[in-house]
């Protein structure tokens, strides 16, 4: 996947109330991994709307857990929302969403073509088992029904 994505964990991703969707085994993992109990990383990492649950976010609009300079501090159990960027829905139906994410994110391959962008990442998606297709998930950027 390096021809067309190689993170560069400038954060851009991170930015976003609300964008972060997960679930209560993804929340179990990063309170593992943290070394707290879910009720107390819930309290103080968690917002739940509807039936969903939400990484908050600092005041500046930043996931808690980016740290500039050093990046994601849960990066080894972080959601799979995460681990699916840049190959969300929206990204892989709309070419207008794909080059704006292309213009946003570093990371992005300036030179791939949409087309490229959206076989290589349906591909990603299938073999890390992100998409709703392979493993049920509330976040809806990682629902890949319709996209060929």
């Amino acid at each position: 996947m390096e021809e067309v994505f190689n993170c560069t964990m400038c954060g851009q991703c991170c930015q976003g109330k609300g964008g972060i969707v997960a679930t209560l085994e993804e929340q179990q993992a990063m309170a593992v991994f943290l070394g707290l109990d879910l009720s107390d990383f819930q309290n103080t990492y968690i917002q739940r709307s509807g039936e969903k649950y939400f990484v908050q976010t600092s005041e500046d609009g930043m996931c808690l857990f980016f740290v500039p300079d050093k990046g994601c501090l849960v990066h080894p159990v972080k959601p799979r929302t995460c681990r699916a960027w840049p190959f969300f829905r929206g990204n892989l139906m709309d070419e207008s969403s794909f080059e704006m994410a292309r213009e946003y994110c570093p990371g992005i391959n300036r030179n791939i073509s949409f087309a490229q962008f959206v076989r290589h990442g349906l591909l990603y998606l299938e073999m890390q088992n992100l998409s709703q297709d392979r493993m049920p998930s509330p976040a809806n950027a990682l629902n890949i029904k319709g996209i060929k």
